[in-house]
């Protein structure tokens, strides 16, 4: 594996050939999608010179595990080891971010774990949508109990106005008792495939997070008893590029919105340099 500093722009072209990485908790993680987000943000340099510029929902932490948005951090806090110095307003602009495969859907920049949110803060702004202006009541299926606990703590960073995320989600999953008075449910879709198909007649709307995997057996039992709902929203950012993939996700959750492309994002040359790992094996055939 050989180690590169590459700008933003020019990782497109390196991901037609080679699998990209970059450093997470975890190893070595897949560089998989990009994601745009727009508002304010901060410029953070540190005790060691390093510096950070991001939106002020981006998620540090110092062990993957509990997360606090950027606009919580004050200078003399500590993010990774690291004594933020400075701390200065950005104005509106346009952020970008990328996703990575691995559990904690997080990365190692300068030295500081990054979460990355693009997904979760779409989603919060759907859902607000669909309970501000309908009764209906949403089920939201995520990979695992760590994407569950996130995505509920997620929900409660975004919120500045009144709404009681504590009241009205519930988490389920295989540590968790359900709050049947909640209008939105945040499941494990291992536990919510364990339910009766009569459970999934209460919700009018679903949102689908790593949509890619609804071709897994337990996704598509959960999607097949939500044929009654309103709203089916898949939210990915690994869709694989295959015609075939498209189609199955198409049938699934109806037509695909990409929201940015990829290959756009990488030819405005916009962030700063990324330290990028890309491995190639060469095969000893005998």
């Amino acid at each position: 594996m050989k180690k590169i500093k590459i700008k933003l722009k020019d990782l497109q072209n390196l991901k037609k050939n080679n699998k990209v990485f970059i450093d997470t908790i975890e190893g070595k993680s897949e560089i998989l999608d990009t994601y745009i987000k727009h508002g304010e943000g901060f410029h953070f340099v540190f005790d060691d010179n390093s510096e950070v510029k991001c939106h002020v929902y981006h998620k540090f932490s110092d062990d993957c595990k509990t997360w606090k948005d950027a606009q919580h951090y004050q200078v003399g806090d500590y993010i990774c080891g690291k004594k933020i110095i400075s701390k200065d307003n950005i104005q509106s602009q346009d952020w970008y971010d990328f996703t990575c495969d691995n559990e904690t859907e997080s990365y190692i920049y300068n030295g500081i774990h990054h979460h990355n949110s693009g997904k979760s803060f779409t989603q919060y702004l759907i859902l607000r949508y669909i309970l501000m202006y309908t009764d209906f009541k949403v089920l939201i299926t995520v990979p695992s109990i760590s994407l569950v606990e996130q995505l509920f703590s997620d929900f409660k960073d975004y919120t500045n106005d009144d709404w009681d995320v504590e009241k009205e989600v519930t988490k389920v999953h295989s540590k968790s008792i359900e709050n049947p008075n909640a209008r939105v449910v945040i499941s494990t879709w291992q536990t919510c495939a364990k339910k009766e198909p009569s459970y999934f007649q209460q919700f009018d709307a679903y949102m689908c997070d790593e949509a890619h995997t609804a071709s897994a057996k337990e996704i598509s039992k959960i999607i097949d008893n939500l044929a009654h709902a309103k709203f089916r929203f898949g939210l990915t950012g690994t869709l694989d590029g295959t015609d075939l993939h498209e189609l199955e996700m198409i049938g699934r959750f109806g037509r695909l919105y990409r929201v940015v492309s990829t290959n756009d994002l990488m030819e405005s040359g916009d962030l700063a340099e990324l330290k990028v790992n890309f491995l190639k094996i060469k095969y000893l055939f005998i």
